[in-house]
């Protein structure tokens, strides 16, 4: 037992203190920041406040997913999350008052977007912005169906904010992501991916690590939803969506980012004490 206690210890100062480069390029970090704060700036200064927060959450929640590659398979990625971070933002505000409903969504949504993870960790972030819109849309105030709508537009234009910054210097840079991605065209025929049918059948077992990862990550994603709106914890949406971020198809990820969440949590309030009491 000591030395399994030493292993560990071990283990986690090395998660806290390792120390990587940025691998994200200057421009990338700058186009971000500007897809969310413009619409946020823009919502203030005309007074719609809560349109230009909603635009600026779908363009935070879509940056998850822009990942270096081909600008023709980035452009669909991104289109796919401004179109499913619309749908889970509209099911959470509208299922927002019926918890029955709201758990059948976070469920099917839980489910669905961990089974992406079939086809690569850049894919698997579609569902996990998907999970994240739902909980944070519950905390949004919607009294219509009209307002609803209206907010659920916003956030899907944040994403294709996003999207429009991501991919605007194709034209510069037509053939150079396309270069990389050559390589995988040149495999044998054996090595070369499977049709996405025929990906997403052979997970379909529960034979498959990505079906036991989708069942356990819908059943955690719910029950934390669930415990969130049972004990009305404040911020309780911080629940389920820290479900929604930690939890990784495998052992090691999840003890990383689980980890690293908690030392965060816990650092934030410690380094800005006089925020929390103003």
């Amino acid at each position: 037992m000591p030395a399994a206690g030493n292993i560990l210890r071990q283990k986690v100062l090395a998660t806290l203190l390792q120390t990587r480069p940025s691998q994200v390029p200057l421009r990338v970090l700058l186009r971000n920041t500007a897809a969310a704060v413009v619409p946020l700036a823009a919502g203030i200064y005309t007074g719609r406040v809560l349109v230009g927060i909603a635009v600026a959450v779908g363009a935070v929640v879509t940056m998850y997913s822009d990942q270096p590659g081909p600008y023709r398979q980035r452009l669909m990625r991104l289109l796919a999350v401004s179109v499913a971070g619309g749908i889970a933002t509209f099911l959470g505000l509208t299922l927002n008052h019926h918890l029955p409903g709201l758990l059948i969504a976070g469920l099917a949504i839980g489910f669905a977007g961990a089974l992406l993870v079939t086809f690569g960790d850049a894919i698997a972030r579609v569902g996990m912005v998907s999970m994240i819109l739902l909980v944070i849309a519950t905390d949004l105030p919607a009294p219509s169906l009209g307002a609803a709508l209206q907010l659920t537009a916003a956030v899907a234009a944040g994403g294709l904010l996003l999207t429009l910054f991501s991919v605007a210097a194709w034209p510069l840079h037509r053939y150079g992501p396309e270069r990389e991605a050559r390589e995988e065209l040149q495999l044998p025929r054996a090595l070369r991916p499977q049709s996405t049918l025929a990906t997403l059948s052979a997970s379909l077992t529960p034979r498959s690590a990505a079906f036991r990862h989708a069942v356990r990550s819908a059943v955690c994603f719910t029950l934390a939803l669930w415990l969130s709106r049972l004990l009305h914890l404040p911020h309780g949406y911080w629940v389920p969506m820290t479900v929604a971020i930690v939890l990784r198809a495998d052992y090691a990820a999840t003890f990383s980012y689980g980890l690293l969440r908690v030392a965060g949590t816990v650092l934030g309030p410690a380094l800005t004490p006089d925020r929390l009491h103003r």
